[in-house]
């Protein structure tokens, strides 16, 4: 499962004629050939209702589709995803992870971003100190974006 690799196209900010008809796209590294990494679906959340109140939080729907590009199991039936971005103020760095909901498994990191990024060292505990690190240092981020389906 080394070789796939996922294409997210985003919709255009729609502020002009030109950019409404342009799509935007990341390419995020696959994860998913190493062990399966949960996101607890209550970070997502958090986050989304921090964003009401954060100006370095923002949650919208942007997500127009997911491309799979390789031979991705079968066994995983994937429901929705969601693309979290987000730089550090002492970096800039972008960086981000896409988040699926695998049915019987629930929200799953399947991908990272950009797609140079190592992942030797990735792991669910890991990621849970990134993501309790969203919600409790969100201060120390000039922004974290999530950005759901359309």
């Amino acid at each position: 499962m080394n070789s796939v690799i996922f294409k997210v196209v985003l919709k255009g900010n729609g502020n002009s004629e030109e950019s409404s008809n342009k799509l935007l796209t990341l390419t995020f590294k696959n994860v998913l050939d190493k062990d399966i990494i949960r996101v607890p679906s209550h970070y997502i959340s958090s986050l989304k209702s921090m964003s009401e109140n954060r100006s370095n939080i923002i949650s919208f729907q942007n997500l127009e589709e997911v491309i799979t590009i390789g031979d991705f199991s079968k066994e995983y039936s994937l429901n929705y995803f969601i693309v979290v971005l987000f730089v550090l103020k002492t970096e800039e760095k972008k960086k981000g992870f896409l988040i699926a909901n695998i049915k019987k498994i629930g929200d799953v990191l399947i991908g990272i971003w950009p797609f140079n990024e190592d992942i030797k060292d990735l792991d669910e505990d890991k990621i849970d100190e990134k993501f309790k690190d969203f919600i409790k240092n969100h201060d120390k981020y000039s922004s974290i974006l999530i950005i759901n389906p359309i």
